[in-house]
């Protein structure tokens, strides 16, 4: 069993909008990666590369190309804590004939006005794996946290 919910993996057509696994390979406040960025990876030479971009520690993560990417977000470099990036879910689309889509959803938390937070420099990012797709889109909310 592929686990796709057969008929060509269960993402696409008339299955859009169904939820799609995700599995958290690393999530945290420091990276090397300083900008806003957004990745899909579907090879293993690319994943090696980002993963080495992002000063991941140790080995990359494991994952099975032929049937899994990866998907990481970055918000870039933050001026204090409090801040953080999630992948929120990932979710079957329309695609074209043959292909499977897929929408992910991201949301970058910031602090509220009466948050305490370190003054550090931080850099929040989340890197997931989920079942492969041809066609990714992107969905990016921004949500205050509010704290007493």
């Amino acid at each position: 069993d592929d686990g796709g919910g057969g008929g060509g993996g269960g993402r696409g057509g008339a299955d859009g909008g169904a939820p799609i696994n995700i599995q958290t390979l690393a999530r945290g406040f420091s990276s090397n990666i300083t900008t806003f960025q957004v990745s899909v990876v579907k090879d293993a030479a690319s994943w090696q590369a980002l993963w080495a971009q992002h000063g991941g520690a140790g080995a990359a993560p494991a994952v099975d190309f032929t049937v899994d990417m990866v998907v990481g977000f970055w918000t870039g470099t933050r001026t204090s804590g409090g801040y953080g990036a999630m992948v929120t879910g990932v979710t079957g689309a329309d695609a074209p004939p043959g292909q499977t889509g897929a929408v992910v959803s991201l949301e970058e938390v910031r602090p509220g006005a009466n948050c305490v937070v370190t003054g550090a420099l931080t850099d929040p990012f989340h890197i997931v794996k989920t079942p492969r797709a041809d066609v990714v889109t992107w969905q990016v909310s921004v949500r205050t946290a509010g704290c007493p």
